[in-house]
């Protein structure tokens, strides 16, 4: 299977990606404001936060991850159907 993305094994981009994932939830003022909006939006609006900002925002990155996490899923998918392939085909050689 291939366990690789760009000479870079899978495993490090996960990781990379929950790093940045922990630094935009857990670091940036971002955080409070998507916490801040979940409270209550029109009191985070008076507070001075452009509430269709933080929603875009959320929404932009809730498509990046779905959109990462379907490609590794598409990766692992094709390996696991390569390698069941070559299964086949080595199968297929030996028995002639």
């Amino acid at each position: 299977m291939n366990m690789y993305l760009w000479q870079v094994p899978k495993y490090v981009w996960v990781l990379v990606v929950i790093a940045i994932a922990a630094f935009i939830i857990c670091g940036t003022p971002f955080s409070a404001d998507c916490v801040s909006m979940g409270g209550n939006r029109e009191a985070t609006r008076l507070a001075g936060v452009r509430v269709n900002g933080v929603v875009v925002g959320v929404y932009s990155l809730s498509g990046a991850f779905a959109g990462l996490a379907g490609v590794m899923l598409a990766l692992g998918v094709a390996g696991l159907v390569h390698r069941r392939w070559v299964r086949r085909r080595r199968w297929i050689r030996s028995r002639r």
